[in-house]
């Protein structure tokens, strides 16, 4: 991974430089920020709460971050970090039922490699994929209630950009995205996907 983020730097650097106005041909930047839908499950598979489920459905925080360069016109590669953070409230759940809420809520960080095309109207797809990782945070408390190992993650979208200067643009885009990683403590998997419909902004 460092490896791969120096050659961004090298990359992004280099293509700065013989940068054109309203192309996507150097530097890419894109940071996203909005709203969304996040389905949380933690099932249990050992210790006490075997076969029972931790679920948390509900409006979530959406934000991205993309760093990287333009490999080819139009097409860039990038670094991608990606954090959602669910503000419903964990449940204790047995077949299905509620048996239990706590004042806990849980974030998915997703780091890892993406590819972002533009068409000539500016609409452009991306997708990236990387590493999950899950935190339990108690409300109130800046500090962790639980956590997983790293897992698997994805995030594919589509958007609209317009300029709004020569290496500017903003837009909206809408995102999928899922991640899979098993608790620290080898007694359940969390996983979760997630809708969002976020502001664009990319310098490139």
């Amino acid at each position: 991974m460092k490896k791969f983020i120096l050659a961004l730097g090298i990359l992004a650097s280099t293509a700065l430089a013989v940068s054109q106005p309203h192309t996507h041909d150097g530097f890419f930047l894109n940071l996203t920020l909005g709203l969304g839908f996040q389905d949380f499950d933690y099932e249990y598979n050992s210790g006490r709460y075997k076969g029972m489920t931790i679920d948390a459905d509900g409006i979530s925080l959406d934000a991205d971050t993309k760093i990287g360069g333009c490999v080819a016109p139009n097409l860039a590669l990038h670094a991608t970090i990606t954090e959602i953070q669910n503000f419903a409230s964990l449940e204790l759940k047995e077949d299905g039922r509620k048996v239990d809420e706590s004042n806990q809520t849980e974030s998915l960080l997703l780091i890892g490699i993406g590819v972002t095309y533009y068409f000539a109207d500016n609409l452009f797809l991306t997708g990236s994929l990387g590493l999950a990782g899950f935190t339990i945070t108690t409300a109130g408390s800046n500090s962790a209630g639980g956590s997983s190992e790293a897992g698997f993650g994805f995030q594919v979208g589509v958007g609209k950009e317009w300029w709004a200067g020569d290496e500017w643009g903003m837009g909206i885009v809408g995102t999928l995205t899922y991640g899979s990683a098993d608790d620290k403590d080898d007694i359940g998997e969390m996983s979760a996907y997630g809708v969002g419909v976020k502001f664009t902004m990319t310098f490139n």
